[in-house]
């Protein structure tokens, strides 16, 4: 869930505030002089400048996919292949990276040269349904 909060400048003390949360009733207090603000830009005269929240921090997932370690086992499996699917046997350009143990449900055999095939693209759609839709 995203929180938005905004910045509200007071038309009478040009102070700027930075909203992130109302009172009971909805209201939003200056900092600078206690006025209630309008948080509905329903008047011209105060700014209203919205921000969007920080991104959500990266999975330890992610955070592996990006690391030297990942890309060495990604070299290593692709030599390893020489340009041929691990399952079927035919030669293609593009190989993926295929986990035998899912990483989402094993995360500890992500870096396991034993766990991880070359295969191509069309061999990793049949293993997993959901990426059919980019073969095609």
């Amino acid at each position: 869930m995203k929180r938005k909060y905004c910045d509200i400048t007071c038309c009478d003390c040009e102070q700027i505030n930075t909203v992130n949360k109302k009172d009971a009733r909805g209201r939003v207090y200056c900092v600078g002089c206690g006025r209630i603000l309008d948080t509905t830009k329903k008047h011209p005269h105060i700014k209203v400048k919205k921000h969007k929240c920080k991104q959500p921090k990266e999975t330890y997932i992610e955070r592996i996919r990006k690391s030297k370690k990942y890309n060495d086992l990604r070299k290593y499996v692709m030599l390893r292949a020489n340009g041929r699917c691990e399952y079927c046997g035919k030669y293609t350009k593009e190989l993926v990276m295929h986990h035998t143990e899912m990483v989402s449900k094993k995360p500890n055999l992500i870096l396991k040269n034993t766990n991880v095939f070359g295969i191509c693209k069309i061999c990793h759609a049949e293993i997993h349904p959901w990426l059919r839709k980019e073969v095609s």
